[in-house]
């Protein structure tokens, strides 16, 4: 609604072709006397921004949740050899209301991204029924990730810290095991 001069309501709307908005001031009704019409263009807007901050990075690091394979050692003082293909895919921590595609964009890496490989690794001499294991290597980013209330109002923009989520990770697989036990 705009304002005669009196203080009285005018009906107005909006017209919005492209990347325009038009605001329409309907005067039909008004008495010479209501003039002039005052019809403020402010226009308040709001939303969220998502931002990752201390953000640190790790290369080249075991990941212990993507274990490929692994084989047991039978008699004591023996080896054992895992052999096989693989496949792995980036994990990416999702929260505060934001897809884990958002959260791979902020941090610039890929949330879809995979390695296929071939692998071989034989363990060193060990004790009998000792474990030997190969895990899907790559890249950390650990970081926290704060969610802000972005308004503008009559273009003046105001941001607000609205929450944080502590302790978040992002891994990028790299074409390369770890083997251990």
């Amino acid at each position: 609604m705009g304002k005669g001069c009196h203080g009285s309501a005018v009906p107005t709307h909006y017209i919005v072709s492209g990347n325009t908005v038009t605001r329409v001031v309907d005067p039909s009704g008004l008495s010479a006397d209501q003039y002039p019409v005052v019809a403020d263009p402010a226009l308040s807007v709001s939303g969220y921004e998502y931002v990752a901050v201390n953000v640190t990075t790790k290369t080249q690091q075991p990941n212990y949740n993507k274990l490929i394979c692994g084989c047991r050692i039978g008699a004591a003082n023996s080896t054992c050899t895992i052999t096989g293909s693989y496949t792995a895919s980036a994990t990416v921590n999702a929260s505060l209301g934001i897809s884990a595609q958002q959260v791979a964009s902020t941090l610039g890496i890929s949330v879809t991204a995979s390695v296929t490989g071939s692998m071989g690794c034989t363990s060193p001499k060990l004790s009998a029924g000792t474990s030997y294991k190969a895990y899907v290597m790559g890249t950390y980013r650990y970081f926290t990730l704060q969610k802000w209330k972005v308004s503008k109002n009559g273009g003046v923009t105001a941001r607000k810290l609205d929450s944080t989520a502590y302790n978040q990770v992002a891994f990028s697989p790299i074409n390369m095991i770890y083997c251990t036990k």
